[in-house]
């Protein structure tokens, strides 16, 4: 099914991306298309499959009941307008009570909130403690590149010899080409302390540029409030092959709200322009490429407070059709943050 909508579902976001092209729409999961850290895509898919069901069950006079069974409260409920319009007798188990709903929501989003306040207070803290920020020298004459790079467990080692878990050896080669290079690390899956990582990265023989020695109190705050925005964003009159997505979208929209992930991602983008202020010159920018949400608002950021620098994605890993992330619709590329370049393997990876 989602081989048939394909074409059709990435024009759709084209119209949506024009729509609500801003930043607090760029940094959710939904602008990216992911179906890995979104489950909006596969709801979409399901639902025309019970299209599908539904229409067939009617042809069949054998069958006498249908059931569906799912995760997604939007998508029961869009199911059974399906079938209400066929004259279907509807019964939906355990109808959720939306003030119950609601007060859920705001206890998560309070509990979001204050877990991203207290990592960023504490990782700042250990930050300071132990890591001087970069001490920038232009004098030196040398071009200056900052490349965005995971950093996971066993990325870093006692020795010190850093090698890039997703660009190798090219911080060594570029400062063998006599590139002053920096590393801007984000951190996933990792089996140890901020305090045991940041000693760890003490010993490296390549600076990282650490953000919380750049931001600001506001920048934090800020980043809450993009996340207000981002539950704010007026979904409407999303349909599809005349089929209401609406429900679908806005559904995705409130679980992911305030999201540790989309408000760390954010926090990208006042570094940049943190840097910008105190007279840092940034000549290539370079980062792992997966079309996802943290990747839109550093390219942002790149392009507004760095617009004569170079942006250059690498693609390092293989993907699949169905991963509509990887895809733009038609025009999508005129509002969709995109890098200058993106450096692929083979056709493998187009």
């Amino acid at each position: 099914e989602i081989k048939r909508l394909r074409k059709e579902y990435l024009n759709l976001f084209t119209d949506l991306s024009k729509r609500y092209d801003s930043m607090e729409w760029w940094n959710s999961h939904i602008a990216s298309k992911n179906s890995s850290s979104s489950p909006l895509q596969l709801n979409i898919t399901y639902l025309f499959c019970a299209k599908k069901i539904i229409d067939d069950f009617i042809d069949n006079q054998n069958q006498k009941r249908l059931i569906f069974i799912a995760d997604s409260r939007a998508l029961l409920e869009s199911i059974a307008i399906l079938g209400a319009k066929r004259n279907f007798n509807i019964f939906q188990h355990k109808k959720r009570i939306i003030l119950i709903s609601y007060l859920k929501l705001l206890l998560l989003y309070l509990a979001r909130i204050s877990v991203f306040m207290w990592r960023n207070y504490r990782n700042r803290k250990i930050a300071f403690s132990i890591l001087k920020p970069i001490s920038f020298n232009r004098s030196i004459n040398k071009k200056r590149v900052l490349i965005r790079s995971w950093i996971t467990k066993g990325t870093l080692n006692e020795n010190g010899v850093y090698i890039d878990r997703n660009f190798g050896v090219l911080p060594d080669w570029l400062k063998s080409k006599d590139y002053e290079v920096m590393i801007l690390p984000m951190f996933f899956n990792l089996d140890m302390s901020m305090k045991d990582l940041y000693l760890l990265i003490k010993k490296q023989n390549v600076r990282f540029l650490i953000l919380d020695h750049y931001l600001e109190l506001f920048d934090y705050f800020k980043a809450i409030y993009m996340g207000w925005k981002g539950i704010n964003i007026p979904l409407k009159n999303i349909s599809f092959e005349k089929i209401d997505l609406t429900p679908l979208f806005i559904e995705i929209q409130l679980q992911e709200g305030f999201g540790l992930g989309a408000l760390s991602a954010y926090l990208c983008y006042p570094l940049l322009k943190r840097l910008k202020e105190t007279g840092v010159e940034i000549d290539r920018f370079y980062y792992p490429f997966e079309n996802n949400a943290p990747e839109k608002l550093f390219i942002m950021g790149c392009k507004k407070y760095f617009s004569d620098s170079e942006v250059i994605a690498f693609q390092h890993t293989a993907w699949y059709e169905n991963q509509m992330g990887m895809f733009l619709g038609h025009n999508e590329a005129k509002y969709h943050p995109i890098a200058d370049k993106i450096i692929c393997s083979g056709p493998i990876y187009l």
